[in-house]
């Protein structure tokens, strides 16, 4: 077991490596775009140079985002016999509550506008199982499928008989809080793969995604192993602490400024999900796949590109030379009116209120006191 947690987390560790290299340097950029950024510096510091931005980048994503995704799909069902065409429109009806219950317009949206942004947009889907807290302990929460233990009946319990009767009171599952399937965005920038994979994410062998979650949370889920030498970091939260906690040292830091790095690794070949931390390479989770079928628990838009590699070209990486020209003749022509504006020159000294009279750009500004006049530059 410990050469093969080896092998998966040197998997995650070059494919990590890999998408630093080829695809977040394209993702930054991107995003700069997006946000208006187009000149050197702009985050960082003012110029006092004109430096126009006419940011079509931004409008054409809201566009075409508010365009396809203002309303809820509409679901076609194919029934396969007559037993299933009398449940079509129930199970239509059903489709449709499910996605309202999920969240899952919202999570699609902001998928399609990552893939109008960096050109790739995905979402993870599965089954969300939650209880109710308990005795100030909170419950039991799984992405992917329902915990056998906290939710079946023991076979020797009455059907007719109320499972809180059958089984002792310290025995007795929590209420259900959450039954449903889900549906969750997932960055583009988290996300991993295979770097000898292809356009096609089912081509590839395995993949998977990373996320920061509070140390509490981890070290209380009873799905997870190997949690005691979890120690976490509040490297993340640093910036926006108070200078008091920015003084304390991790081992007495707060620990709800704690996070822990969590890497969710799938492989198709064996069906496997593990569920790895950044601080060692033991497993927290292994566990076998709750859906059917071969496929990864994602879906995603994926902007056309080269066939050969998973990771795409943003559409705003496309059209980055058109909007720096329209930057630039945009700024050249603000250059040329400030340089074409009339410039005076007298042989009498200036006092300051009339050099500001001079240089207003008000029409009909009366400059007083000056007794040589004022002569255009030509």
């Amino acid at each position: 077991m410990a050469e093969r947690s080896e092998v998966i987390w040197n998997r995650i560790d070059r494919a990590c490596r890999f998408a630093a290299t080829e695809w977040h340097p394209l993702c930054k950029r991107a995003r700069a775009l997006y946000h208006g950024q187009h000149w050197p510096g702009m985050r960082s510091k003012r110029s006092e140079r004109s430096r126009v931005v006419v940011n079509y980048c931004r409008p054409t994503v809201e566009t075409k985002v508010a365009n396809l995704a203002f309303a809820y799909p509409e679901f076609h069902l194919k029934p396969l016999n007559r037993e299933g065409a009398e449940f079509a429109t129930v199970a239509t009806h059903l489709l449709t509550y499910d996605w309202r219950e999920a969240g899952a317009q919202a999570e699609a949206k902001r998928a399609l506008r990552d893939a109008n942004i960096f050109g790739l947009g995905i979402v993870a889907t599965g089954w969300l199982f939650e209880t109710e807290p308990r005795d100030g302990k909170p419950g039991v929460r799984v992405e992917g499928g329902r915990p056998a233990e906290a939710v079946e009946p023991t076979d020797s319990t009455p059907d007719s008989a109320p499972l809180e009767d059958a089984l002792p009171p310290e025995e007795v599952p929590p209420p259900v809080r959450t039954d449903r399937p889900f549906v969750k965005r997932v960055s583009p920038l988290c996300f991993f793969i295979d770097p000898e994979g292809d356009s096609v994410l089912e081509n590839a062998a395995w993949c998977g995604y990373w996320e920061l979650r509070p140390l509490e949370e981890v070290k209380a889920d009873r799905r997870f192993k190997n949690t005691r030498q979890l120690k976490g970091t509040s490297k993340d939260l640093t910036p926006w602490m108070s200078e008091e906690l920015r003084g304390y040292d991790e081992a007495i830091m707060p620990a709800d400024c704690k996070r822990t790095k969590l890497f969710h690794y799938y492989e198709k070949a064996t069906r496997l999900h593990y569920i790895f931390s950044d601080e060692h390479q033991k497993p927290l989770l292994t566990e076998e796949w709750h859906w059917e079928g071969d496929h990864y628990p994602f879906a995603y838009l994926r902007t056309p590109d080269d066939e050969d590699a998973f990771y795409p070209t943003s559409p705003l990486i496309w059209v980055e030379h058109q909007q720096r020209e329209i930057n630039e003749s945009r700024t050249q022509h603000s250059e040329w009116r400030r340089q074409a504006a009339p410039k005076y020159q007298t042989s009498s000294t200036l006092e300051e209120a009339q050099r500001q009279a001079v240089a207003s750009d008000r029409a009909g500004t009366v400059v007083e006191g000056v007794q040589q006049g004022l002569t255009p530059l030509v």
